[in-house]
């Protein structure tokens, strides 16, 4: 679901979606071609490349989505930061702080990888980042989806 809030100076898009673990968020599944990804999404679209020699990615800087594609054009995996907005189970999981995060992941995933910086969750798909480290009132600045087998 798209909330619109619009202003005299600029139109804000926020993204509500719904994620689908190990598959991407609701209506977009990982996987999915370019030209879906691309219709998926809608506003100002920006193409680059994370090292000189990784297939290119598109980012969204009005939604906050980035999506990184496989050399044969499929998704592989969505990444979030402000102003979008993720739910799993119907909790909201993005934007939170990374204690609430942390254990919110850990219920569902007691093999939560946790470091300095981050956690991951093979199991849900999904991977969380912070700039500032885990203290307590840090808040999650990226979230990750990806499916089975993204990091190896």
């Amino acid at each position: 679901m798209n909330i619109v809030i619009c202003c005299r100076q600029r139109l804000t898009v926020y993204m509500h979606l719904s994620i689908e673990p190990l598959n991407g968020v609701k209506g977009l599944l990982l996987g999915s071609s370019k030209a879906t990804v691309r219709s998926f999404f809608s506003g100002e679209l920006k193409v680059f490349r994370r090292s000189p020699t990784s297939v290119p990615a598109d980012y969204w800087p009005d939604l906050g989505v980035f999506a990184y594609y496989k050399a044969d054009g499929a998704l592989e995996a969505l990444e979030f930061t402000s102003p979008a907005i993720l739910e799993l189970g119907g909790a909201s999981l993005f934007p939170i702080s990374m204690e609430v995060a942390l254990r919110f992941l850990r219920q569902t995933d007691p093999n939560v990888k946790v470091e300095i910086d981050s956690a991951i969750s093979n199991a849900l798909g999904i991977s969380i980042w912070t700039a500032i480290g885990k203290e307590a009132d840090s808040q999650v600045e990226t979230l990750l989806l990806f499916g089975a087998g993204y990091y190896g």
